[in-house]
């Protein structure tokens, strides 16, 4: 049976793998395209950038209501903690959560992002510059959102334009 086992390691490809499936080497450009690269979730969503604001608003400008301030911390820790342990795995699971539009590791802080935002709402409707900016990154995030609407197993756009510019060698 031997034999026939090592048969079928050198056919599967997780054996050998390949391309985005051999994983990233360097755990700093996993860090960075995960975050703010090429397939990073503030880079494809910045909207998320003032999710993390306000909930630095809500953890250490919050006098008056606990519970805002607690979920201010326990996101913002959890949101570390979270982000640590994908970026210390190893090689193998450092593929940017394989080939998708979106580090779908990450898209379970997505429901504490979304009402993160309202602190920094509540700001915008009094600055015209930072209601500009909160709509610029809700642009970027909706397009970037839309971009792979006829296959979610593509590349994002920014590593797509990364690889055509030659800022990087494709996967």
């Amino acid at each position: 049976s031997r034999p026939r086992e090592a048969k079928y390691a050198r056919l599967s490809h997780w054996a050998n793998r390949t391309g985005i499936d051999r994983g990233e080497p360097s755990i700093l450009r996993y860090a960075f395209h995960s975050t703010v690269g090429s397939r990073g979730v503030f880079s494809l969503t910045p909207i998320w950038i003032l999710s993390v604001w306000g909930l630095c608003v809500w953890a250490f400008k919050t006098k008056d209501d606990k519970g805002l301030r607690a979920f201010g911390v326990g996101a913002l820790t959890l949101t570390v903690v979270f982000f640590a342990f994908f970026l210390t795995r190893d090689q193998g699971d450092r593929n940017y959560g394989g080939m998708s539009c979106w580090s779908r590791w990450f898209f379970p802080l997505v429901p504490l992002f979304v009402p993160a935002l309202l602190p920094i709402v509540d700001k915008a409707s009094k600055s015209r510059l930072l209601r500009g900016v909160a709509l610029a990154a809700l642009f970027w995030s909706a397009a970037s959102a839309a971009f792979p609407t006829w296959n979610p197993w593509v590349a994002p756009w920014l590593y797509d334009i990364a690889v055509n510019w030659g800022w990087m060698k494709p996967y």
